[in-house]
């Protein structure tokens, strides 16, 4: 008999790509998810979906009976909410905790645990794992790096086999029910909806060279590794619209502002935000982090464990940006 795996998240953009994996693969899968109801990125696939809400201890415990692999996929990945301690930081270093306690109730065999680039300290150039964030001004980034911490601690405190993934901007598709900010970018780059080029530097990964390492992750990973999934050299945000206007030609490609206006530009957008209680198009993190960052990473551990072996970046950006003119067609079609 295959053994049991669990994703939680399964109905994420990270999570389907992985249970679609396995599921092709022929593996024993349980799909956690919070709304059960939610069929659409599952048709098709082989698999049990099961409640499992990380804020619920009990779920998590029902859902991980009998678990021999769990693939944590489960997060709140935006930077800016209403409520930001409650909506984002409380929920991922909660979520961690009560995943990896159920986890050690249920005596799970190993757990891959989804990180973020964002957790590691991008000081070093080239970024290896050997490093912590060491800026909170981000949200986000304050919630993936103490809540991995966390889960080491807690693993540690209750002799887990676990391995931590550290990917970087993952697009590609099966993206169910709405885009993540990183797939949101590159559909407001196809629609025009950038009023500016923010002159960004990123690592964009195929997710499904992500899932697929995950995988390799649970069978050649070394128990207590954090691994890099990255590219190891930047594309801009120049290049990306060229690629968009390349596949379709109505691509507006906008100007470039110089760095004191774009963060001028996201003060004044975190302001009216403030009164509005509507996402601002950028925020001053995003422009310090990403404004011609050198993100150059250290691979070498993932690729040589793992096998990690990722697509080009600008092959991957023309096959998602298909994917979402699909999408968007489809929608308006329907």
């Amino acid at each position: 008999m295959n053994k049991l795996n669990l994703v939680l998240g399964a109905n994420g953009h990270l999570g389907n790509n992985l249970v679609r994996i396995l599921c092709k693969n022929g593996e024993k899968v349980r799909a956690g998810v919070r709304n059960i109801d939610h069929k659409e990125p599952f048709n098709g696939l082989d698999c049990k979906t099961v409640f499992a809400d990380i804020l619920d201890k009990d779920s998590l415990i029902n859902a991980m009976k009998g678990v021999d692999t769990l693939y944590i996929a489960a997060a709140v990945y935006k930077s800016w909410a209403k409520d930001i301690q409650n909506e984002i930081i409380n929920v991922n270093i909660k979520g961690t905790k009560n995943i990896l306690e159920a986890a050690a109730a249920c005596r799970v065999n190993k757990i891959i645990y989804t990180s973020s680039t964002f957790a590691l300290n991008h000081d070093n150039v080239p970024t290896d794992e050997s490093g912590w964030n060491q800026s909170y001004a981000d949200p986000y980034r304050m919630s993936k790096t103490e809540a991995e911490k966390l889960a080491w601690n807690l693993a540690k405190k209750y002799n887990l086999w676990m391995v931590s993934i550290l990917p970087s901007g993952m697009i590609g598709p099966h993206c169910f029910g709405h885009l993540t900010p990183t797939m949101e970018f590159l559909s407001k780059i196809l629609n025009n909806q950038l009023p500016i080029d923010p002159n960004f530097n990123f690592s964009f990964v195929d997710i499904r060279d992500v899932a697929q390492t995950m995988i390799n992750t649970s069978e050649k990973g070394k128990n207590g590794e954090r691994y890099i999934l990255a590219q190891e050299n930047p594309i801009s945000s120049t290049e990306v619209f060229h690629i968009a206007k390349s596949l379709f030609p109505s691509t507006k490609i906008p100007s470039k502002k110089p760095y004191m206006l774009m963060y001028t530009a996201a003060t004044v957008m975190e302001f009216v935000s403030m009164i509005t209680k509507k996402r601002p198009l950028m925020l001053r993190s995003q422009v310090k982090a990403f404004y011609k960052a050198d993100i150059i990473y250290n691979t070498s551990k993932a690729k040589t464990e793992l096998g990690f072996n990722p697509k080009h970046q600008k092959t991957i950006l023309k096959e998602t940006f298909n994917y979402l003119k699909a999408q968007d067609s489809m929608i308006k079609t329907a």
